[in-house]
């Protein structure tokens, strides 16, 4: 017997997603590290044991978030693993292809100097104040603990003064100085479904945790230009119109209060495939000026469209005999390069569920309606294991996102 499935509506899937003597403590100097010109030369003897680390510093470096105006203490612990005894003098140095440079008066190393025996270790201790008018940015240095330098840029093999001067026995000190918002943005990115010829609209709640007003201009693309054409390259999604796209918002945040921004997208009839884009919010909040947190209020947009099919999709197939029932499984989710890809929601937005709407015709042309006997719906949520979330977004309710959701329905029918 032979029988037709017709399947109207199927969900449709986005396939996105480190005995002591030592001295008593104070600040440091700055050493900057320049360029030393002179022509390399390829004839010298080089004994490279020479230019090997004889302190063990663990750990070898640290990363600190820390906002102007406040201050971070830790400690490291160093050990003589070389073959005689060493005077240590820790001594800020910068290497000249850093940008941003944390300044010696920033850091305070505690002893300022020890005497270590081959084998004996210490522990010293390094305290961060930045102060209250520095600019968000990462910033970064190394502490010298000895003044041994190999002789050039690559470490080896050319004589010093023809590179630059590097340090060898060196912990590395990174600060990210940042200002905490006084808004939550819920959410910064839209991920969703749209039918071609039809529009959507999503809502971005902004809530003002602070004692005052702020003001709000959203516009459509990014807050920063210059990355406007390295945004959409080839190979990406199509570029969302800014004509597609509506926006309504009040022009202050008031304090203690929440906000909403709505946003409108209207495709073309003739859209098809993905599209991307990008609102920003224009929040007048001191820890979004400058280019180093501005992406902190963009609202990223991705879309799926689609055109609805004029006929639906069928499907023939042969059922035994003796076969005294029919089941059939319509899911919306498939794998991609072993990953199963959910009809993708921007969070806090309402999302409409996949739906299916079945039917079999038997071998007589007779349409026969199959109960639903199973319905499975699955999704996705982030539970914060992103590694590039601001300082302050690591704790808050911003962590989770439901990211995702997929049905599946299984029918039966009786075999007649």
């Amino acid at each position: 017997m032979k029988m037709k499935t017709k399947i109207n509506k199927i969900g449709v899937l986005i396939a996105i997603i480190c005995a002591v003597s030592f001295a008593s403590a104070g600040d440091m100097t700055v050493e900057e590290v320049v360029m030393m010109k002179g022509p390399p030369s390829s004839d010298m003897d080089i004994d490279f044991d020479e230019f090997k680390p004889v302190l063990k510093i663990t750990p070898s470096d640290k990363y600190l978030q820390i906002e102007p105006g406040k201050s971070a203490e830790f400690e490291i612990n160093i050990k003589n693993i070389g073959s005689d005894e060493i005077k240590i003098e820790p001594n800020m140095v910068v290497p000249e292809w850093f940008d941003n440079v944390i300044e010696a008066e920033w850091v305070t190393v505690s002893p300022e100097t020890a005497v270590l025996k081959k084998d004996e270790k210490t522990t010293f201790k390094i305290s961060v104040s930045i102060p209250k008018d520095t600019e968000q940015g990462s910033y970064n240095a190394e502490i010298a603990f000895t003044n041994r330098t190999t002789p050039a840029e690559s470490g080896m093999g050319v004589p010093a003064g023809a590179g630059r001067k590097t340090y060898i026995d060196t912990f590395s000190l990174s600060v990210e100085v940042f200002i905490k918002p006084s808004v939550n943005i819920q959410t910064t990115y839209i991920d969703g479904l749209i039918e071609s010829g039809t529009s959507q609209n999503y809502d971005i709640e902004i809530e003002n945790i602070g004692s005052i007003p702020i003001p709000l201009s959203p516009k459509f693309g990014g807050c920063e230009e210059s990355f406007d054409s390295y945004y959409m390259y080839s190979g990406m999604p199509g570029e969302i119109k800014e004509e597609w796209v509506t926006m309504s918002s009040p022009a202050n945040i008031p304090a203690k209060s929440k906000i909403t921004v709505k946003i409108t997208v209207s495709v073309p009839k003739d859209s098809k495939g993905s599209y991307s884009g990008r609102i920003c919010l224009d929040i007048k909040d001191p820890a979004f000026e400058g280019s180093y947190n501005m992406w902190g209020q963009e609202v990223n947009i991705n879309l799926q469209t689609w055109i609805t099919p004029v006929e639906p999709f069928t499907k023939k197939f042969d059922v035994p005999a003796g076969a005294k029932e029919i089941e059939i499984e319509v899911n919306n989710g498939e794998s991609v390069f072993g990953y199963t890809s959910f009809y993708m929601r921007g969070g806090g937005n309402e999302v409409k569920e996949p739906d299916f709407n079945v039917s079999l015709i038997n071998p007589n042309g007779i349409e026969v309606k199959p109960d639903v006997k199973k319905i499975k719906i699955s999704g996705t949520v982030n539970l914060g294991a992103l590694d590039y979330l601001p300082p302050w977004e690591k704790t808050g309710e911003g962590i989770y996102q439901d990211i995702g959701i997929a049905k599946s329905q299984k029918y039966a029918v009786k075999a007649e």
